[in-house]
């Protein structure tokens, strides 16, 4: 019986994502939308209205570069909820 109760709450919900996986989804897109590079979302994570990238420091100044594109392009697709910063 309550085997059968958890699955229904599982198919109920599994369609559903995290928020930060959105908002890690919409970094991706937009790393990749300004920088044409294809960076992991396994190396992307989104704390507290930040971005953090663990890429190698070359990739890292060109971000810090296109900061102001990257966060508009974030802004854009997330609305209001968007990042503030990357790191």
């Amino acid at each position: 019986m309550a085997t059968k109760i958890a699955e229904k709450l599982i198919l109920r919900y599994s369609h559903l994502t995290r928020p930060n996986e959105s908002a890690r989804v919409a970094a991706q897109i937009a790393l990749k939308s300004v920088l044409k590079i294809d960076i992991p979302i396994t190396k992307i994570s989104v704390e507290r209205g930040t971005v953090f990238i663990r890429i190698p420091q070359l990739i890292k100044s060109e971000v810090a570069i296109h900061k102001v594109d990257i966060l508009a392009a974030l802004k854009e697709r997330l609305g209001s909820h968007a990042p503030k910063d990357i790191r």
